[in-house]
């Protein structure tokens, strides 16, 4: 079974993930939850975020404090992080149609990560859209390496 996500009213399914995209998000899952403190939740998706009636999204994964985890789903407070493990069926949709959406849903941080390059870009809300803060990709790292 696939995803199914709102965008302004649009229905947009896509197929289910790659085992390498579930791996990627139970890597970062593990990752995120060894370092956030107990008021936070680290929850994986498909976990529906709808911060209006004609938006629904499923990111990959979601941390949110947990006073806003309601008995229900979905969530409608806006998360601080949001992020996506990219793949061939959600690049176009991870890289440019989530970020500017997630933004005007006053999501504080989106980060998403590519396992085929791999990179891993993290932004923060700077107003009305996401600034980079920060990223990270292995021949960044190969390079540092080398010049040590």
């Amino acid at each position: 079974m696939g995803r199914r996500e709102v965008f302004d009213g649009a229905v947009v399914t896509r197929p289910a993930p790659s085992a390498r995209h579930q791996g990627a998000v139970a890597n970062l899952l593990m990752a995120l939850r060894q370092h956030c403190p107990r008021t936070l939740a680290v929850l994986p998706g498909p976990l529906d975020f709808q911060p209006s009636a004609a938006r629904s999204f499923q990111p990959d994964v979601i941390v949110t404090r947990r006073i806003h985890l309601g008995a229900a789903s979905p969530l409608t407070m806006p998360p601080l992080l949001l992020a996506e493990v990219i793949d061939e069926a959600s690049e176009i949709w991870d890289r440019s149609v989530k970020p500017a959406l997630y933004a005007a849903s006053r999501v504080d941080h989106y980060w998403h990560f590519d396992p085929a390059v791999p990179e891993f870009v993290a932004y923060r809300l700077a107003g009305e859209e996401y600034v980079e803060v920060v990223t990270a990709r292995l021949e960044h790292e190969l390079d540092a390496l080398k010049k040590r």
